[in-house]
C-alpha cells in the first residue's frame, strides 16, 4: 500500500537560510539574491541539476503578477523582513505515492488542493 508523506520546514535567518536559496534549490533554477540588512547579495544557481517534474508559484487572487517570478517574489520577502532571526518562508514537502495509476496531472491537482 502506498503511503503519502508531508513535512513543513521553516526557512529561518537564524539558521543562516534565505528564501532565495531555498527557492532556487527547489525550482533548480538561478536566483540572484539582492541581499538584506544581514546578508550580502549573491547568486544561487542550481540550474545544472535535474529540474522538478512540475513547479509553479501560486498567488492569491489580488496579488501582483510580477510575483510569479521567483526572483521578484523571494527578494521582496527578504526585503520585507528586518530582524536577524526572522522566519522568511515555509517549505511544504509533499511526497505523493509513486503509482502508475496516478498521473502527473493528478499529483498536481492533489498538491494544489492540499495547499
Amino acid at each position: 500500500m502506498a503511503i503519502g508523506y508531508a513535512r513543513i520546514e521553516f526557512v529561518k535567518r537564524s539558521n543562516g537560510k534565505t528564501s532565495c536559496a531555498k527557492a532556487a534549490y527547489n525550482a533548480k533554477t538561478t536566483i540572484e539574491f539582492q541581499g538584506n540588512s544581514h546578508l550580502d547579495s549573491q547568486t544561487y544557481n542550481w540550474s545544472s541539476k535535474t529540474p522538478p517534474a512540475y513547479h509553479e508559484i501560486l498567488l492569491p487572487n489580488n496579488a501582483n503578477e510580477k510575483f510569479k517570478s521567483p526572483q521578484t517574489l523571494w527578494n521582496a520577502v527578504e526585503k520585507r523582513e528586518k530582524k536577524c532571526n526572522s522566519v522568511v518562508a515555509m517549505e511544504l514537502l509533499l511526497a505523493l505515492p509513486d503509482d502508475k495509476l496516478i498521473t502527473l496531472e493528478d499529483r498536481i491537482y492533489l498538491a494544489k488542493t492540499f495547499v
